[in-house]
């Protein structure tokens, strides 16, 4: 599995947004958009010669095919021996080799930039930041993924909110503070708030509702003080 996904994570490398073949049967995959790695959309025709695609629709691998792209699509997932390759293609010999979906990791935490290599490296193109981020990587470090100049995955970011000092995390103590850490996560570009375990009912209504009118998520743990049902029925 590793093998495959180091494979993976190269082709990804050379075309800047390869990704994905669509969890559909091979005859529905040309066109299908290919997951963001960083940088603009691919301009160079790549042609994987021979490779195996876990398509991931159902438990199957098809076996010896060639998949073109160009211009950060997937254009053709075909029999090795039935596909044509225009001219000027980049031919990638991958025989033996595995191509897959990239992967999302979900719960994240990481603090370097080091770190970020090592996700694609192992097949994660996409990662779900679940808080205390360095603002550096929130700000500099996306763009720079995004740009191409730096190696890692599409990342989301979540802001941490607690109800309490204790446990050193961004905490409020009243809806007014609540709606405003919302407001001051929105505009330095996170994605979700990620509400913590001490918040009160009052303070999470806030943040719901400030979060719901600025277009953000709220997830993040169970708040004690409201309880899991309540607290996500406050999401219909």
């Amino acid at each position: 599995m590793l093998r495959s996904l180091m494979l993976f994570a190269g082709m990804a490398a050379l075309v800047g947004n390869l990704g994905i073949v669509h969890a559909k049967p091979s005859s529905s995959v040309e066109n299908a958009p290919v997951a963001r790695l960083g940088g603009a959309p691919g301009r160079t025709a790549i042609a994987f010669i021979n490779v195996n695609v876990l398509p991931m629709d159902r438990e199957r691998v098809l076996q010896h095919q060639t998949v073109r792209v160009a211009d950060g699509k997937i254009v053709s997932v075909k029999p090795a021996g039935a596909a044509t390759i225009p001219a000027g293609t980049k031919r990638i010999d991958a025989r033996g080799e595995w191509l897959l979906p990239g992967l999302a990791d979900m719960h994240v935490h990481v603090q370097v930039n080091a770190d970020l290599a090592l996700f694609i490296a192992n097949g994660v193109t996409t990662v779900l930041h679940m808080g205390l981020a360095p603002s550096s990587m929130v700000d500099l470090d996306r763009e720079d993924i995004e740009s191409g100049k730096l190696v890692g995955p599409q990342m989301f970011f979540g802001f941490i909110v607690d109800g309490s000092p204790r446990l050193g995390l961004p905490y409020v103590s009243t809806p007014e503070e609540a709606r405003a850490m919302v407001q001051f996560a929105k505009a330095n570009r996170y994605n979700y708030i990620k509400v913590y375990n001490n918040l009160s009912p009052q303070e999470l209504a806030a943040i719901v509702q400030e979060s719901q009118r600025l277009g953000m998520a709220v997830i993040g743990h169970g708040v004690r003080s409201v309880g899991l049902p309540a607290a996500l029925a406050r999401g219909r």
